[in-house]
């Protein structure tokens, strides 16, 4: 039986750190967690993640009522 390759669709660090098109503040965060332990900063990352779209909701219902 072979084993199929599959590409991983997730872009790597380095390929989001040379990407031009990829705002200053991430590549800095990218940058400041690179020694982080991996599980640690992704898990960190997933928390930032649901805060800033708690923050987009907030804004969007600040918008609606206006």
């Amino acid at each position: 039986m072979s084993r199929q390759h599959h590409q991983d669709p997730r872009p790597s660090i380095r390929t989001l750190l040379a990407d031009p098109g990829v705002r200053g503040p991430l590549k800095a965060v990218l940058r400041a967690w690179t020694d982080r332990d991996p599980l640690d900063a992704a898990e960190d990352a997933g928390l930032l993640v649901l805060a800033l779209e708690r923050r987009v909701d907030g804004v969007e219902r600040q918008v609606d009522v206006e």
